[in-house]
């Protein structure tokens, strides 16, 4: 996990620093997020974001959506503007960028009741058409846009913001800070500060973790019996699966156990498990959906596995492990936490792409 990112100068106080961004290579690298759902046609949002584009002339979504139809995404296009869009190419605000190139700038993107402002550097932009009456979703970073078409983002972004107000030029000045990092929860806005992904220098930032630093906690655990002292907490739903001194055991096992941890939707979660002992095949982490089914790493060896999931948005409640392959092997120690609110998980990407490469 990556150090807090402040530094004590000479006169004994804190500078706040922002020493890392995330760098996306325009192929596949992206960051998935719970989604998100924003009245922008009737109430006022704020977007803010430091990026440096790889090229110039290339779509590059900041935040977008994954849904199969409808067009939700801010992003750049090939012809020199940044693109607000709710729903269909009939509801979008172009915004003229004042520069265009492959440097470092700062983006400010507002939204009042449809109509939309912007900012890059601070400079007021120009902006035709609006947002039409649709909510705008995101539910990635850096990724898909219209009606889940992938156009990623090629080059590095870091502190997005999300204000559920309309800065002002005073505000937007402020924030801008001379080009120095600006500290989000302590700022000229903090009491309206819904979301901020740091990137890199989040507190709970860690490969492949990118925490929302409004609320970067780890929640408690919510699997009742990790420890599998006792099978009671846990359901013998199909197939081999027994508990046992202490452990869950298979024998050439392909179905599934589980228990009950409340709906937790559209949130992620770290969850915990050791496989004490292995013998063939291979075993998931189990999210169980009432249509859709989510499924951690295959693993197949003995160790303690950690790993980020996005628990869907119908989740129902329980989770457990599928075997695959005819699974043989004992399982112990499980946990699920929640990790604060609108964390996100990088997708293709390694850690390699946490660079010192910033404003």
């Amino acid at each position: 996990m990556f150090v807090t990112r402040r530094i004590t100068t000479s006169g004994g106080g804190d500078v706040f620093r922002d020493e890392y961004s995330l760098a996306f290579d325009g192929t596949d690298d992206n960051i998935r997020i719970p989604e998100i759902e924003y009245s922008v046609h009737d109430a006022d949002f704020s977007f803010v974001f430091w990026c440096k584009r790889a090229a110039t002339n290339a779509t590059h979504v900041v935040l977008g959506s994954t849904a199969a139809s409808g067009a939700k995404h801010i992003r750049f296009t090939d012809s020199g503007v940044i693109e607000f869009e709710s729903d269909t190419a009939a509801d979008a605000a172009d915004i003229t960028l004042a520069v265009d190139d492959t440097n470092w700038h700062h983006y400010v993107v507002i939204a009042s009741s449809g109509t939309v402002t912007a900012y890059q550097d601070r400079v007021s932009l120009s902006v035709s058409g609006d947002v039409g009456s649709n909510n705008v979703t995101f539910d990635t970073i850096a990724g898909q846009s219209t009606g889940g078409t992938t156009r990623e983002f090629n080059g590095n972004i870091s502190e997005i913001a999300v204000y559920n107000i309309a800065l002002s030029s005073n505000q937007v000045n402020t924030i801008y800070n001379g080009r120095e990092p600006y500290n989000h929860k302590e700022g000229v806005a903090s009491g309206n500060l819904q979301a901020w992904w740091r990137m890199g220098d989040g507190s709970l930032d860690e490969y492949a973790l990118i925490c929302d630093e409004t609320n970067a906690t780890l929640g408690s655990d919510l699997i009742t019996n990790g420890g599998f002292d006792a099978d009671s907490d846990w359901v013998h739903t199909r197939g081999n699966w027994e508990i046992s001194s202490g452990t869950l055991n298979t024998t050439s096992e392909t179905d599934y156990m589980h228990q009950g941890i409340g709906e937790k939707q559209n949130m992620v979660m770290l969850v915990t498990y050791s496989i004490s002992s292995y013998t063939s095949g291979s075993v998931k982490f189990r999210i169980f959906g009432d249509s859709s089914t989510v499924y951690g790493t295959a693993r197949s060896s003995v160790g303690t596995f950690a790993e980020y999931i996005l628990f869907p948005s119908d989740h129902n409640g329980s989770v457990g492990f599928q075997g695959t392959s005819s699974f043989t092997g004992s399982i112990d120690n499980v946990s699920v936490k929640k990790v604060g609110d609108n964390a996100g998980i990088m997708n293709n990407m390694s850690a390699d792409d946490f660079e010192g490469d910033t404003p």
